[in-house]
């Protein structure tokens, strides 16, 4: 059976029956029944919003943000940046060789010979 529906031109078109669709799973695999059924508040804020309360009204309602304290958390941050500045000068200091010390250089670390063989001189049987 064709059912009419009427355009916002005013004349009535035929449609075709349309097959229900089938319900889809989210992507995360729960169903709107399990987050009923775990959490009350979620059937409270469907109600609300279905009532004409705002939804941001009706999630603060339902499910309130907790206060954050940004100075306490800004200071925490330059607390730490602070002690990673320290610790980072002080591996540089450590680094460098002290008074006491010999510079080492990458040519000594870098050739495992011997400095003795390193300038032989040719004999005149090579």
């Amino acid at each position: 059976m064709e059912e009419m529906i009427e355009t916002d031109v005013g004349e009535a078109v035929a449609m075709p029956p349309q097959e229900p669709e089938a319900a889809q799973e989210p992507a995360d695999g729960g169903s709107l029944l399990e987050m009923l059924s775990s959490d009350s508040r979620v059937a409270h804020f469907i109600v609300d919003v279905m009532h004409g309360v705002s939804a941001d009204e009706a999630c603060m309602r339902y499910f309130p943000m907790p206060a954050v304290n940004t100075d306490s958390l800004v200071k925490e941050a330059e607390e730490r940046g602070y002690v990673r500045g320290r610790n980072e000068v002080i591996k540089q200091q450590m680094d460098q060789p002290q008074v006491w010390q010999m510079p080492q250089t990458e040519q000594a670390t870098a050739s495992p010979q011997p400095e003795i063989l390193a300038h032989l001189r040719r004999s005149v049987w090579d």
